[in-house]
């Protein structure tokens, strides 16, 4: 009997040993996807994900493709450039700006066209400086908002 218990042994804790390492693999894939796919994309389409305004201005400059998110005094601004273009995103305003401004604000965009070597780093570092060649509902929405000041 007991060289009959010993196989059986053995074969539960093979399956014990697959199981978990299975858990392990999906856990890893299921965690490390999101960043993978994030990762692949940029390299294909020829992106570069920046985590600074330094990163994003010199690969805008250079009118590369480039995505920057940047938070500011609890504001959320999304940037893209892309051959020469650059589009600027409020996503999100801090929330102890006045509702009637964050309804007149948040997700609007405006584009800012400017050639090879010429990025105005403004439209980075400050809010409504130098954007009287850019275009958007966010370009109109400041406007507006700068009229009634």
């Amino acid at each position: 009997m007991d060289e009959i218990e010993e196989p059986k042994k053995s074969s539960v804790l093979k399956y014990v040993f697959i199981a978990v390492a299975a858990i392990l693999i999906i856990a890893l894939i299921y965690f490390a996807y999101p960043f993978v796919i994030q990762q692949a994309s940029a390299v294909l389409s020829g992106s570069e994900n920046c985590e600074t305004s330094e990163c994003f201005i010199t690969a805008a400059n250079s009118c590369k493709s480039a995505t920057f998110e940047k938070e500011e005094a609890g504001s959320i601004f999304s940037y893209s450039a892309s051959n020469c273009i650059l589009t600027k995103t409020v996503k999100q305003l801090n929330e102890i700006e006045p509702q009637e401004i964050k309804d007149l604000l948040e997700g609007k965009s405006m584009t800012c066209a400017y050639t090879e070597n010429t990025f105005n780093a403004n439209w980075i570092n400050t809010f409504s400086v130098d954007i009287e060649s850019c275009s958007g509902d966010l370009k109109d929405a400041l406007d507006i908002l700068i009229a009634t000041l």
